[in-house]
C-alpha cells in the first residue's frame, strides 16, 4: 500500500494494505454518507415524530409516562402486545412496522393481554415535548458529531486506531442518530439485523480500540492473532439473532431468544468493561509524556460529555423532563466525547492550548473588526449617504465586503506579530533566537563547523534528552549523522540510505513529523534495516527534514524534552521555518566542502600527473644512426599509458609501451607499478620474452587490484640493425620499410600480462635497415571518434599519415600526427594517447 496519505499538516505516513484500503474506502464513501442520508429524514420530522410516550421490548410495555397518549388509554407495564389494528404482532420488527409512519397522529387500535385477559385499547399519538425534540436534537447532533469525527480521523489516518475509532463512531452515530423506520417489513428487517450487528460489534471494536489508543503496541504474530480472535463471539451471536427473526421466535417465550439477549448483553458487559479497564491502567501507567496528555485529554472529554449526559438520562426517567429546568440541554455534553478523542488522535502531540488560544483570539478579533467595520460602513456612512444625497447604496455594501477581505491578511499577521509579543514572548524570543542561528550558521557555511554548532544552539534551546543530525554524504548513498546527548555533538555509526523508507517518507511529507505518526513503520515488511534501527534505538519524538532542491539533505531527530513538556505547534511552526534556511546552508557548506576537496584534488593530480610525465622520456634518444622519440597526452590528469626508451649500451637501446586497462588513478597506479617491475626486469634479464615473463608475474601477484596490460617490448642493436622483440597483446607497431610501399606489423609475443600467471610468450626478430620507421602507439590514438561518434580515426588513417609525412623530423611528425587527431576528433580525447617513432638513419 501506499506511504502518505494528506493530513492537516501535509502527507501523513501510515502502512496500509489492499484489503485495508478497500475497507476504508467503503467506510468513507459508502457506510458513511449513507448514515448520513438516512439522518435527514429523521432531522426534518423531529418536532413532528408521532410519540405513544410508552417503551416497549420483547413486545411487552416496560414504562409508560404519566399523561402520555399511552397513558390516557389505559396501558400499563407489563401489558403483551397481540395486534395493532388488526394486524398480528409475532415479533418486534412487526411492531416497529405496525407504528413507522404514521406523522398524521392518527388512531391506532391495540390488542393487548394484561394476565390471563384480553383488551383492546384506542391510542392516539400526540407530539413530542420541547424538552423532549431538545433531548432528541441533542442525541443527533452528537451522533452526527461522532460520525464525521470518525470520518475525518480515517479520512487523515488509516492505522488500526483509526480504522477501529471509525468503527466506535460509526456504531454510536447508529444509534444516536436514530435511523428512521419505515411501514416496510423488508426494510425493517434490514434495520434490525443491522442494529444487531452493530450492538455485537461493538463491545469488540471498543475493546481492540483501547488496546491500541493512544500509541499502538508493537505486536507479535500470536498477539495479533488474539486480538482478532476478540471478534470471535460476536459471529455465533449474530447467526443466532438472525436465525431467530427469519424464524419468527416469540421473544416472550423462546428460549433461544432469552438465551442470545443473556449472552449478549453478558458478552456487552464484559467486553466494554475491559475496555474500561484498559483504558485506566493506561491513564495511571506511568509512559510516555504524549501518551499522557492525551489520555488527560480524552479523560477529560469523557467526564464533561458522559457526565452531563448521564444526569440527563437519569432525570429524565426519574421526573417528568418538563419539572427539571434545562435539563432537556444535557444530552448536548456528549458531543465532547467525539471532538476529545479525534483532538487526541488527529493532533500529533495531543492539545496545544496555546495554538487553540492564540488562534481564537485572532480569528474572535478579527471577527469583532471585520463586525464593526460592516457596522460603520453600510451602517452609518450608507445611511448617510443614502439620506443626503439620495443614491443607492449598493457600492456601500460591496465596500464593505471588499475592504474586510483584502485587509484581513495583513491584519491577521499583524495580530499574529502582537499577540506574540504580549502574550507569548518565549515563542518570540525561540524564533528570534532561531533566526540568530540561521545567520550564524550562514557566516559558518564555509566551513566544516556548522553542523556542530547547529546541534549545540538547538540543544541548549530546546532541551531535548538527545538530538541527531544527519546529512548527505559527497557520494549520495548514505546519510551519517552527528547525536548528542549533553549539547557536545558526537560522530553517530548510525546511517541511513536516502532511498530508505525513513527518508522516502520525509521527502515526500515535506514537513516536520512527529514519531508516532511513524507507528507501525517499523513492522513493514518494506522497511530498511537502518530505519528500524533507527526507530528502536533513538526515543525521538520530532523529524525535521532538511529539504532543498527537491532532494532531502539531512534530517534533525529530536528527543523528548528534559522538562517533559511536548512539543508545540508553535515549536514545531518554527522548526519548519528554519529547517528551510538551514537546508539551503548546509547544501551551501557541502559545495563550499566539494569545492575545496576538488580544488586539493585538483592539486594533487597536477602534482600526479608531474610525477607521471617525469616517469617517462622528454627528449630524444640518439644511437649511431638511429633515434628514438615518444609522447603521451591523457585523457585525464593522469593515466595508464606508459612508455620508455633507454640505452642498455652505447648501441643498444631497448624501448617499450604499454597501456593499462580502465582511465584515470586506477590505471595510473598500476602503471606507476609496472614502470618498476620493467625497469627491474630489463635490467635482470636480457632477452624479451623473459622481462614479458616476469612482468606476467608481477601483475597477477596484484590480486584483486590487478588489472590486464597490454605491453611491447623491443631490444634494438645499431651495430647490425637487428630487431629483438616480444608483443603482449599490444597493437602492433608498424614497421615502414625503404622503398616497399605495404607496412610489417610486428605480432609475436602472445596474450595481455594479467591474464594467465604460467602464460610464456615468443620472440619475434627482425634485421632493420637504413630508412625504415618503426612506429608504436596506443589504441587511444586509432580509436578517436569524430565529432558525430560515428567512426573512429582508425589505422588506415595514421599509416597514411606516417607514410605521407616519414621524411619529417621526428619531432615534427609526432607533433603533425596528433594534430590531425585532434582536428579529427574535436576538442574531447576519448582515451589516452601514446607514440613511439624510431628511425634508422643508418647501419653502423
Amino acid at each position: 500500500g501506499p506511504l502518505m496519505r494528506d493530513n492537516e499538516f501535509g502527507p501523513q505516513p501510515t502502512p496500509e494494505d489492499a484489503t485495508a484500503r478497500w475497507l476504508r474506502r467503503g467506510a468513507l464513501y459508502v457506510l458513511a454518507p449513507l448514515l448520513l442520508i438516512l439522518e435527514v429524514p429523521v432531522a426534518i420530522h423531529v418536532a413532528q415524530a408521532p410519540t405513544t410516550g410508552m417503551a416497549v421490548h420483547n413486545l411487552t410495555v416496560r414504562t409508560v409516562d404519566p399523561g402520555s397518549p399511552a397513558a390516557r388509554a389505559g396501558l400499563e407495564p407489563g401489558d403483551r402486545l397481540l395486534a395493532i389494528d388488526g394486524a398480528p404482532v409475532a415479533t418486534m420488527v412487526d411492531y416497529f412496522v405496525a407504528i413507522a409512519g404514521h406523522y398524521d397522529l392518527e388512531t391506532q387500535t391495540y390488542l393487548l393481554q394484561r394476565g390471563d385477559g384480553f383488551f383492546t385499547a384506542p391510542v392516539t399519538p400526540g407530539r413530542p415535548s420541547r424538552a423532549r425534540i431538545i433531548w432528541n436534537y441533542g442525541m443527533s447532533l452528537a451522533g452526527l458529531a461522532f460520525l464525521l469525527m470518525g470520518w475525518l480521523i480515517l479520512a487523515r489516518r488509516y492505522d488500526m486506531v483509526a480504522r477501529y475509532f471509525f468503527g466506535v463512531c460509526a456504531t454510536f452515530a447508529f444509534f444516536l442518530m436514530d435511523v428512521p423506520d419505515w411501514p416496510s417489513y423488508t426494510y425493517m428487517i434490514l434495520k434490525e439485523t443491522a442494529r444487531d450487528l452493530a450492538h455485537l460489534l461493538l463491545p469488540a471494536v471498543f475493546l481492540r480500540f483501547f488496546l491500541y489508543f493512544p500509541d499502538r503496541p508493537h505486536l507479535t504474530p500470536r498477539n495479533l492473532m488474539r486480538h482478532r480472535l476478540l471478534m470471535l463471539p460476536a459471529a455465533p451471536l449474530f447467526l443466532l439473532s438472525i436465525y431467530a427473526q427469519s424464524a419468527r421466535l416469540d421473544p416472550t417465550s423462546s428460549l433461544l431468544v432469552a438465551l442470545v439477549q443473556q449472552l449478549s448483553a453478558v458478552y456487552f458487559l464484559v467486553y466494554m468493561l475491559a475496555g474500561l479497564v484498559v483504558f485506566a491502567r493506561k491513564v495511571f501507567r506511568r509512559g510516555r509524556p504524549v501518551e499522557h496528555t492525551k489520555l488527560r485529554l480524552v479523560l477529560v472529554g469523557l467526564l464533561a460529555g458522559f457526565g452531563p449526559f448521564l444526569a440527563g438520562i437519569i432525570l429524565f426517567s426519574a421526573s417528568p423532563p418538563s419539572a427539571i429546568a434545562h435539563s432537556e440541554w444535557l444530552g448536548f455534553s456528549l458531543v465532547l466525547v467525539p471532538l476529545s478523542f479525534g483532538l487526541a488522535i488527529l493532533r500529533y502531540g495531543a492539545l496545544d492550548l496555546e495554538y487553540v488560544v492564540r488562534h481564537s483570539l485572532i480569528y474572535g478579533i478579527l471577527t469583532i473588526l471585520v463586525v464593526a467595520f460592516y457596522a460603520l460602513v453600510v451602517g452609518v456612512l450608507g445611511h448617510t449617504l443614502t439620506a443626503y444625497f439620495h443614491s443607492s447604496d449598493l457600492p456601500i455594501v460591496l465596500l464593505a465586503v471588499m475592504g474586510p477581505a483584502l485587509a484581513l491578511n495583513p491584519l491577521r499577521r499583524l495580530l499574529h506579530r502582537w499577540l506574540d509579543r504580549t502574550f507569548y514572548p518565549a515563542r518570540e524570543a525561540t524564533r528570534e533566537a532561531l533566526q540568530r542561528l540561521s545567520h550564524e550558521l550562514s557566516d559558518l557555511s564555509e566551513g566544516a563547523t556548522a553542523p556542530d554548532t547547529m546541534l549545540r544552539q538547538l540543544h541548549a534551546l530546546y532541551r531535548p534528552t538527545c538530538i541527531a543530525l544527519y546529512l548527505e554524504q559527497d557520494d549520495h548513498q548514505i546519510l551519517r549523522g552527528l547525536h548528542s546527548e549533553d549539547g557536545r555533538p558526537k560522530p553517530s555509526v548510525a546511517k541511513l540510505s536516502p532511498d530508505g523508507t525513513l527518508c522516502r517518507v520525509l521527502m515526500t511529507a515535506h514537513r516536520p513529523i512527529y514519531a508516532e505518526e511513524l507507528d507501525g513503520l517499523d513492522t513493514m515488511p518494506a522497511t530498511d534495516d537502518d530505519t528500524r534501527s533507527l526507530l528502536a534505538e533513538l526515543r525521538v519524538q520530532l523529524f525535521v527534514p532538511l529539504i532543498t532542491g527537491n532532494r532531502l539533505r539531512g534530517l534533525l531527530a529530536f528527543g523528548a524534552k528534559s522538562d517533559g513538556s511536548l512539543y508545540s505547534q508553535a515549536d514545531v511552526s518554527n522548526l519548519h521555518t528554519f529547517s528551510v534556511q538551514a537546508a539551503a546552508l548546509v547544501e551551501i557548506g557541502r559545495l563550499y566542502q566539494e569545492r575545496l576537496e576538488r580544488k586539493r584534488l585538483e592539486t594533487e593530480m597536477s602534482v600526479a600527473q608531474r610525477i607521471q610525465t617525469n616517469l617517462v622520456p622528454s627528449e630524444p634518444l640518439y644511437l649511431p644512426g638511429s633515434e628514438v622519440l615518444g609522447r603521451m597526452d591523457s585523457c585525464r590528469e593522469v593515466g595508464g599509458d606508459y612508455f620508455d626508451y633507454f640505452r642498455m649500451d652505447p648501441r643498444t637501446v631497448g624501448f617499450a609501451i604499454a597501456d593499462v586497462a580502465g582511465k584515470g588513478v586506477p590505471a595510473a597506479l598500476v602503471m606507476t607499478t609496472l614502470r618498476v617491475a620493467f625497469r627491474t626486469a630489463a635490467v635482470r634479464q636480457a632477452e624479451p620474452e623473459d622481462v614479458l615473463g616476469s612482468l606476467n608475474q608481477a601483475i597477477c601477484s596484484l590480486g584483486p587490484a590487478a588489472q590486464l596490460v597490454s605491453f611491447f617490448y623491443g631490444i634494438y642493436t645499431a651495430a647490425d640493425g637487428r630487431l629483438l622483440y616480444a608483443n603482449a597483446g599490444m597493437n602492433p607497431p608498424l614497421l615502414f620499410r625503404t622503398g616497399r610501399d605495404y607496412v610489417e606489423r610486428l605480432k609475436k609475443g602472445g596474450t595481455m600480462l594479467g591474464v594467465d600467471r604460467s602464460q610464456r610468450f615468443a620472440r619475434g626478430t627482425l634485421e632493420l635497415a637504413q630508412g625504415d620507421l618503426l612506429l608504436l602507439y596506443t589504441d587511444g590514438l586509432v580509436e578517436q571518434p569524430d565529432e558525430t561518434g560515428s567512426e573512429f580515426y582508425g589505422e588506415e588513417r595514421l599509416i597514411e599519415d606516417a607514410r605521407i609525412h616519414r621524411d619529417l623530423e621526428l619531432t615534427a611528425l609526432i607533433d603533425r600526427i596528433f594534430a590531425n587527431v585532434d582536428a579529427y576528433g574535436g576538442p574531447e580525447q576519448s582515451d589516452d594517447r601514446t607514440l613511439i617513432l624510431m628511425r634508422i638513419n643508418e647501419i653502423r
